[in-house]
């Protein structure tokens, strides 16, 4: 059965009400029809690191005009300058700060199919992470 979906992005406590509560900064601490994305994210964490690890080899592999990203970035033969970026490395969050926000989102589209959302309700400030919602959600 689909279910309104309220994303919590505050401080504070989240309002009750007639949706099931995602909070995307805190941890639940026991409340009916709350849960954390940090901790769908944990719970998860092996196929969420498979996904997001496939997602940015298909990146690197991805063609514009008949080359692959990975050689239009080549400074030399043998050596693209892919290897070197934020994003190919993959793991290192205090240098790429958008990475931990790429996994919460891989962890409420896992979420979202355990509960299909009828409506989605952001409560948030962020911006991207409004339009990234409104794109993938």
């Amino acid at each position: 059965m689909a279910s309104t979906l309220l994303i919590w992005d505050r401080e504070e406590c989240p309002p009750k009400g007639e949706w099931v509560t995602v909070l995307w900064k805190d941890l639940n601490k026991g409340l009916k029809d709350v849960y954390s994305v940090h901790e769908v994210l944990e719970e998860n964490a092996g196929i969420l690191k498979k996904r997001y690890l496939g997602f940015i080899y298909t990146l690197g592999e991805t063609k514009i005009k008949d080359k692959r990203v990975i050689d239009h970035l080549e400074i030399r033969p043998g050596f693209s300058y892919w290897w070197m970026t934020l994003l190919n490395e993959k793991c290192n969050v205090s240098k790429s700060l958008q990475i931990p926000d790429v996994l919460k989102v891989m962890a409420l589209r896992l979420l979202s199919k355990k509960i299909p959302p009828s409506k989605v309700i952001l409560i948030s400030k962020n911006k991207t992470l409004k339009k990234t919602l409104s794109q993938v959600v």
